[in-house]
């Protein structure tokens, strides 16, 4: 899978919820250390959700090279997948 959070987890379909409270997340568009496009503070309900995000930025992005990070509130990265893979994960997942 082309989703990593680090630590070597399998994380790219992780999903963390704190009682029944929404998780804010924060998405970036990058391109090696440039950031091309941001969203900051998206509230939902778990990480799950947040591949809907991912897929809808991957239409927008069609430049090589490209990923998109989502990283939790402490800054830790949670998606991090390049476009392509990033519109091919979210075609499966809507197949399940």
């Amino acid at each position: 899978m082309a989703a990593a959070s680090g630590g070597g987890e399998d994380s790219a379909l992780r999903i963390r919820r704190e009682g029944n409270q929404m998780q804010r997340y924060d998405f970036a568009v990058v391109k090696g250390d440039e950031t091309i496009a941001a969203m900051k503070s998206i509230a939902l309900p778990d990480l799950k959700a947040a591949w809907s995000h991912v897929s809808e930025l991957a239409k927008a992005i069609d430049e090589p090279g490209t990923r998109i990070r989502v990283t939790n509130p402490a800054g830790e990265v949670e998606i991090l997948a390049g476009v392509s893979i990033a519109r091919g994960e979210f075609a499966r997942a809507q197949l399940d």
